[in-house]
């Protein structure tokens, strides 16, 4: 069946005629490119002609083409099983309804909900079109054998530039924004890191925030787990090439049901954040900002950005403004977005497994239960680990923050407020970034526990960074397991293997490499800033994190330089880095004598 949608083809590219769907997708870029233009150059299109003739012509356009390439596949299309007949029927419908609503009417003639329902719909149908048509690059970017991790790097870069380039628009700031700030507000924000050398508060408009905030939402899920699901949707079927690439992606263990994967971390991401967005409203004053869109703007902002551990915030002094800084409910709520946000897609869906299969057995009759529903559900070993690994450096840091803190930032709060502030200085250095306190009044103990706190970061699946829970733990464990005198890593009667062990010291040296050189270059470039400012803003970088001893935005332009690849290569991952670089050798045939190397 020649059917363009449920192939993992672009008409575009189709050997056979499709002259009607690429003047669709032609005309369709150009309305992008006038949308991106109204939004972020025109200061008032309502007294423009011109440019409301010029819209009206546009959409005419592709109402028009993708109504005859509608009626061109229309047999197709009834003969289809899929979705297929829903994205057409919805292309054709929406284009016509909102061509009909424009056609001879300007703009300033629309009634309030009139142009609300226009514009809102235009935006979902572009934002719509647009990831299915990424998604169809999946088989392509295949066929030229990028590997996952080459794709990975590319689709960063390509986010992180669009990014730049929206942040350039006028009506994003308020005041013109260098090349150098905007790149570094793109990357920090698709890398979910959370530092800035400008001040998200005051210099973004409304529009250049909920820029950052959808670059955070892009970058904390990844590109390519969005265009995964919308490819598989929309196209009904995924080649096995892609199956391989989505299984790193998502790092899902299993070939098999990648599709019900994908859809779990977006529908957990999606209520997770709407249900802390909600909490956080409800737990504002009611004279919090003024107004109540304002309210659950910083809301839905600040559920983002504490779930994709981003740490940004459009306060000037983050969570450590007044009243803010005394919000105890609110910080609670932010610790436990960081906590679930950075635990990872694959702990989430065994911790909603465990809590399924419990639910199950409590609502179900002891002598009408199965065998397998009446065991405990069992984690597998990496769940284990990470839940673990979690809890002990969450309680240890907790304390320890209590105890060094107690008499410096933590003084101004009463004994609750004391342990939730203990409690959130030791969660959002784990690559979230918020400050409830002022970070540069930390004592010099606590600011080194906070760079170690960073260093090891989130765990791996998750939108946080570092080298990850799972990876300090296996080089504890390689620790303990020497000094017993053992020749392998062994854990709840399992043995780790040796390839996992390797990653684990692979990725901590590369960790310290690249921070190390990272100090280095910064500390040629900007000789007037201390080692420890340096050391904690490099580690802050390249862990994703996002706190600051308030240097970042009197960097140089070298310096941010430096500060954007770090924070690049801590998101993608130096390994990945280096997988992408160099060829991949083939496993020898041959094993050469073993010889010992004196190590101490």
């Amino acid at each position: 069946m020649d059917n363009p949608f449920i192939r993992n083809e672009s008409p575009l590219l189709s050997q056979k005629s499709n002259w009607p769907y690429t003047v669709y997708i032609f005309f369709l870029i150009i309305q992008i490119g006038l949308w991106i233009y109204q939004r972020g150059v025109i200061e008032n299109t309502l007294q423009s002609s011109e440019y409301n003739l010029l819209v009206t012509i546009v959409h005419s356009c592709i109402a028009g083409s993708m109504v005859l390439y509608f009626l061109s596949r229309l047999k197709q299309y009834t003969n289809s099983s899929d979705r297929t007949f829903f994205i057409a029927l919805w292309s054709v419908g929406m284009l016509v309804v909102i061509s009909r609503w424009i056609i001879n009417v300007d703009d300033s003639n629309l009634s309030g909900i009139q142009y609300f329902l226009t514009r809102s719909l235009l935006n979902f149908h572009l934002l719509l079109l647009g990831l299915i048509e990424f998604s169809r690059l999946n088989k392509y970017l295949a066929a030229f054998k990028f590997g996952p991790g080459r794709i990975l790097i590319l689709s960063f870069l390509v986010l992180i530039l669009f990014g730049t380039f929206l942040l350039l628009l006028p009506a994003a700031t308020h005041n013109e924004l260098s090349f150098i700030d905007a790149l570094f507000t793109s990357t920090s924000a698709v890398c979910v890191t959370g530092l800035i050398v400008v001040d998200t508060a005051t210099a973004f408009t409304p529009f250049g925030q909920w820029i950052i905030i959808i670059l955070i939402q892009l970058g904390g899920l990844g590109m390519m787990t969005l265009t995964s699901f919308f490819g598989f949707f929309f196209q009904g079927n995924f080649s096995y090439s892609s199956q391989i690439y989505i299984k790193d992606f998502v790092n899902s263990d299993q070939l098999s049901d990648l599709f019900k994967v994908v859809s779990k971390i977006l529908f957990f991401t999606f209520l997770i954040e709407a249900t802390g967005a909600l909490i956080i409203y409800f737990s504002l004053p009611s004279d919090f900002l003024g107004s109540t869109s304002d309210r659950w703007f910083f809301a839905i902002f600040h559920s983002i950005s504490a779930f994709c551990n981003a740490g940004f915030s459009t306060m000037t002094s983050g969570l450590y403004e007044f009243p803010v800084r005394y919000n105890y409910t609110l910080q609670l709520v932010i610790v436990f977005l960081i906590i679930i946000g950075g635990i990872g897609f694959t702990v989430i869906m065994h911790l909603y497994n465990a809590l399924k299969q419990y639910i199950k057995r409590i609502r179900t009759p002891k002598r009408k239960r199965s065998v397998k529903l009446n065991q405990t559900y069992k984690f597998n070993l990496n769940t284990t680990i990470v839940i673990r690994t979690t809890l002990i450096i969450l309680v240890i840091s907790t304390i320890l923050m209590f105890v060094l803190e107690y008499n410096y930032t933590l003084r101004e709060h009463d004994g609750f407020g004391k342990f939730v502030g203990a409690l959130f200085e030791a969660v959002t250095p784990r690559t979230a970034g918020f400050n409830s306190v002022d970070v540069t009044q930390m004592s010099f103990a606590a600011i080194i526990l906070t760079i170690l706190l960073m260093w090891i970061g989130a765990s791996p699946g998750s939108t946080g960074g570092g080298i990850k829970t799972s990876t300090f733990a296996l080089a504890v464990l390689n620790i303990i397991s020497l000094a017993k005198g053992q020749d392998r890593v062994e854990f709840r009667n399992r043995h780790i293997s040796t390839q996992s062990i390797k990653r684990a010291f692979a990725v901590i040296s590369l960790s310290l490499v690249f921070i190390g050189i990272s100090i280095f270059i910064v500390s040629f470039t900007d000789p007037d800033l201390g080692f420890l400012q340096l050391s904690f803003e490099a580690f802050s970088a390249f862990s994703t994190v996002g706190l600051s001893l308030g240097i970042t935005g009197s960097l140089s332009p070298a310096g941010k330089i430096v500060m954007v690849l770090c924070m690049f290569i801590g998101r993608v991952g130096a390994i990945t880095v280096l997988i992408s670089i160099f060829r991949k050798v083939s496993s020898q045939k041959y094993q050469y004598p073993q010889e010992e190397i004196l190590i101490s």
